[in-house]
């Protein structure tokens, strides 16, 4: 193909695009054609041993091989190093802990605890009850309905310019 026939630009002309794709749909049916031809009168065996030798399979073998070799270093790659060498989760471990043990020593024990801690039921810091999960789902709200008007259409509100004050 000449050069001038390989620089195109795109949507320069639509006629032209369609000019060039008749010339291409052309050229491919006769590469077809001549395939076809060349495998005529050949019994199923030579046909795959034809196709077999142009390394389609191979390359999509060794593609495959390639991407899960990658997926594992890329995912269990970054676990092992942290293991090993440390890095800025460990900072961020040892602040966790910090600050976890200054929350132990600023929950001191009462100076009167109760006489049977086994009748006490586990709240946390807002007071609720956390062996009534009713209640907890219930305060959240977890199964109310509530009922929209029909002839209102939330999607439409003329009042949604994203656009406003932009300028």
């Amino acid at each position: 193909m000449p050069e001038s026939q390989l620089k195109q630009t795109p949507l320069a002309s639509p006629a032209q695009d369609v000019r060039n794709l008749q010339q291409n749909s052309t050229a491919v049916a006769s590469e077809f054609r001549a395939f076809l031809a060349k495998m005529e009168g050949k019994s199923p065996k030579e046909v795959l041993g034809a196709i077999a030798t142009s390394g389609l399979g191979k390359s999509f073998f060794t593609a495959t091989f390639a991407f899960a070799v990658a997926t594992a270093i890329f995912t269990v790659g970054p676990y092992f190093w942290e293991l090993q060498f440390g890095g800025a989760g460990n900072e961020v471990g040892e602040m966790e802990e910090t600050a976890a043990a200054a929350s132990t020593s600023a929950e001191q024990p009462a100076a009167n605890p109760s006489p049977n801690p086994a009748t006490e039921t586990p709240s946390d810091a807002a007071g609720v009850n956390l062996n009534n999960g009713q209640e907890i789902v219930d305060k959240l709200g977890v199964g109310d309905t509530v009922t929209a008007p029909l002839n209102v259409n939330p999607l439409e509100s003329a009042s949604d310019d994203l656009l406003e004050g932009l300028d």
